[in-house]
């Protein structure tokens, strides 16, 4: 902004538009229906919103970085396109047995990348399942007929089981941490063209590590 005389007054930053020091509302947000609680953090920014549904909920538009530990006690459901980073390696806590984090069905180009997941029992079998596939394979992090998925360097713990994929295509499943679980540590039965790579599986109390049931379950030249 400048004066009369072409003197600078004042600089607005391109995207923080109000010059307050505020971020206004984006059309992400408005289709979302997601009214921001702290504008002056940026689109993406877990503390811009008041719960992680509503920075999930954008987390296409506006890759989210999550910086803070923080409990939840209903699972979230993954938008297509999500793209979720944790910062330091924040830990999502479950409050109530059998409900688990984050789930997504039949959407493409999901990523979450360094966060820890963790239950509050490993021992109850989960509540809800996905895709007509029973609930007893839903994990702490559940993908369901999705393609072009990546879960990277992320912890699952204290659950019934930790990471499930079923029939999903085009899978990254690497460099994951799954511990204190009752029945399948990474489940990707169905799935295909997967990369499942440097995991660490252990205290399994039941069943085992690493499942995947398909007659082609090869790992293609893609990779």
């Amino acid at each position: 902004l400048t004066d009369a005389n072409d003197v600078v007054k004042e600089t607005i930053d391109p995207i923080n538009e109000t010059g307050t020091g505020e971020y206004t509302r984006t059309a992400a947000e408005i289709s979302a229906g997601v009214i921001p609680t702290a504008y002056e953090r940026e689109p993406g920014d877990r503390r811009r919103y008041a719960t992680l549904a509503d920075a999930v909920a954008v987390s296409a538009s506006h890759p989210l970085t999550i910086y803070g530990s923080e409990a939840i006690t209903a699972a979230v459901t993954l938008p297509a396109g999500a793209d979720i980073r944790g910062f330091n390696s924040p830990l999502i806590t479950l409050t109530t047995n059998g409900v688990h984090a984050f789930n997504a069905t039949s959407v493409a180009t999901i990523t979450i990348r360094g966060i820890r997941f963790k239950g509050s029992s490993a021992s109850t079998v989960p509540l809800t399942g996905y895709g007509g596939y029973a609930a007893a394979n839903t994990g702490l992090v559940t993908l369901t007929s999705c393609t072009d998925v990546r879960v990277e360097d992320c912890e699952f713990d204290t659950f019934y089981n930790g990471l499930t994929a079923q029939n999903c295509d085009r899978l990254w499943l690497n460099r994951n941490r799954v511990v204190t679980f009752t029945y399948h540590g990474i489940l990707a039965s169905l799935s295909t063209q997967f990369q499942i790579d440097h995991n660490i599986v252990t205290d399994c109390a039941q069943a085992g590590a690493v499942v995947s049931w398909y007659p082609y379950c090869v790992a293609p030249p893609w990779i």
